[in-house]
């Protein structure tokens, strides 16, 4: 999967996939890619399979380009499927499991994303500095290039605030696509990055000052669990998903989204914040750690009763 898009996993390996012998798994649990909630529908068809499917996030028309994209659509009739059809529907955020509710008259269960700690924690200023030579201290976005994750606000924040140094780094993101495809001017406070890998984005978080997402729309963002892990203030949108990780601000800094004058009194704030980053860090760590919730899943693998549906 690493190496082939979900379309080519299928026509290549599709046939071979499919005929995979199921009948002696107890349980199969599905996430995103249609291709396998259509294999973990077959096993429960075929086998009487226990399906687990989680639900992460419905593609809006934000997600687009040009609004909604055809694969989109098609990835979001997958998940009503699943989300229909499986013995267990796992939403990952509160929000979710209520626009399932809400549209479609989905009952489904709340089991957040988790964090590996050990991983976070391995994430070093000084490595950071070494392996880039960019002092710590700075405020920091990663992300990649899309119009969702909304990196164009974040170089246009950096603009407004040039006595304070930023980074933004992922895939996707250059120079010459903020001035070429963004039309925007990468001013001198701003470094830019491409893609990194999960340890060095550790690295970067432990450098950082600040994280900023800037995101229309997010499930549960993974990024900001990360963030407070690591004790960092995090400022994030009045968005569903990123106000539900930190508590709807009791553990971070929320702006209105789009606002620039907002989201720089916040981030002013954070990056004089001790207490806040302190008590989220206790906080993330107890809720979003993997452990706690393989624990969660292995029960209901075994075929144990989920938690209660959302009111």
């Amino acid at each position: 999967m690493k190496v082939f898009s979900p379309g080519e996993f299928v026509g290549r390996f599709g046939e071979s996939f499919n005929s995979i012998e199921t009948s002696q798994i107890q349980a199969v649990h599905s996430h995103v890619f249609p291709f396998f909630i259509e294999w973990c529908r077959n096993a429960r068809k075929k086998q009487g399979t226990r399906w687990i499917h989680t639900h992460h996030n419905w593609y809006y028309p934000e997600f687009g380009k040009n609004g909604i994209e055809e694969w989109q659509a098609q990835f979001n009739n997958a998940f009503l499927m699943a989300a229909t059809e499986a013995d267990v529907c796992l939403c990952v955020s509160r929000g979710q499991q209520k626009f399932l509710l809400r549209e479609f008259g989905i009952k489904t269960y709340h089991l957040p994303n988790g964090v590996d700690l050990e991983a976070c924690r391995r994430g070093c200023a000084e490595s950071w500095r070494e392996l880039t030579g960019i002092q710590p201290g700075f405020i920091l976005f990663v992300g990649r290039n899309d119009p969702v994750k909304d990196p164009e606000f974040f170089v246009q924040l950096a603009q407004l605030m040039p006595d304070h140094r930023f980074v933004i780094a992922g895939q996707g993101i250059s120079h010459s696509v903020i001035e070429e495809e963004w039309k925007l001017k990468v001013p001198g406070n701003l470094e830019v990055l491409g893609q990194l890998s999960h340890i060095e984005v550790q690295h970067a978080i432990a450098a950082c000052s600040v994280l900023v997402l800037c995101s229309r729309r997010e499930g549960l963002p993974t990024l900001v669990m990360e963030g407070i892990v690591a004790g960092k203030p995090v400022v994030v949108p009045d968005e569903e998903g990123c106000m539900e990780v930190i508590g709807n601000g009791q553990y971070g800094f929320i702006y209105r989204a789009k606002d620039y004058q907002d989201c720089i009194r916040q981030v002013e704030l954070a990056t004089q914040d001790r207490k806040i980053s302190a008590s989220a860090k206790t906080y993330a760590s107890k809720t979003y750690n993997w452990p706690s919730i393989l624990e969660k899943l292995d029960h209901l693998y075994l075929g144990g009763s989920p938690v209660p549906v959302v009111d």
